[in-house]
């Protein structure tokens, strides 16, 4: 993998991690509307929609960190290369 494909790469997990972050605050976000439920709502079809949105959330949060996961075994399989100085030309006059 050169620098460039390494600097894509980077990019990517950077934005996994983006993702993960926003979905979890998401899914907490849900999570709180059901704990904060009335008692005469609870057990209703609002409240099994939030489950159920907590559960896919659940879902994508594990499949992020599944991506984040690989991206990141991928990274320490390869090392990166050290710049390689480029020769510079050297003119003589005489």
């Amino acid at each position: 993998m050169n620098n460039a494909q390494r600097k894509r790469m980077t990019q990517a997990s950077n934005l996994i991690a983006n993702a993960l972050t926003i979905v979890e605050n998401v899914r907490n976000e849900e999570q709180e509307k059901i704990f904060n439920m009335p008692e005469n709502l609870q057990m209703s079809t609002r409240d099994n929609e939030f489950e159920e949105n907590v559960d896919c959330l659940n879902e994508i949060v594990s499949r992020l960190e599944e991506v984040s996961k690989g991206l990141e075994d991928l990274g320490a399989k390869i090392p990166a290369r050290p710049a390689v100085p480029t020769k510079r030309k050297v003119s003589i006059r005489w």
